[in-house]
C-alpha cells in the first residue's frame, strides 16, 4: 500500500505541466492522505519562487496542509536563487539526499 509519494516538477511556472505537477500533489495530499513530497528540479526550482495566482496558492495550500517542498540546490545555484528567496519551510537539498528521497518513497511521478 502506498503511503509516500514524491511528485517531482521539472518545468517552470506557467506550463501546463508545472500546475498539474502541483494539483496532483495537492489532491493526493488532501483526498488520498498520503505523504506527498514535492521535489523541485531544475526550471521547476522557479515554482517555490512566490508565484502569484492559482499556482503559488495552491503550493502554499499545499505545504500548509502538511506536504513538504524540496529544491535541487545544484538548480537553485545554477539560476542564481539564493535559499532563502524559497517558499517559507522549502528545504534545499543535495542530489544525493532527493535520491534518497526517491528511494525512500513507494512511488514518485514526475511533470
Amino acid at each position: 500500500m502506498l503511503s509516500t509519494i514524491n511528485v517531482v516538477l521539472r518545468q517552470a511556472p506557467g506550463q501546463e505541466a508545472s500546475v498539474l505537477g502541483i494539483r496532483a500533489a495537492y489532491a493526493m495530499l488532501t483526498a488520498g492522505g498520503f505523504d506527498v513530497r514535492l521535489l523541485c528540479l531544475g526550471d521547476g526550482v522557479y515554482n517555490l519562487l512566490g508565484v502569484p495566482g492559482y499556482p503559488g496558492d495552491l503550493l502554499r495550500r499545499f505545504a500548509a496542509e502538511g506536504g513538504t517542498l524540496h529544491a535541487h540546490d545544484e538548480a537553485l545555484a545554477e539560476r542564481g536563487i539564493a535559499a532563502t528567496a524559497l517558499e517559507a519551510g522549502t528545504e534545499a537539498l543535495d542530489a544525493a539526499a532527493l535520491a534518497d528521497l526517491v528511494a525512500d518513497a513507494e512511488a514518485t511521478t514526475a511533470y
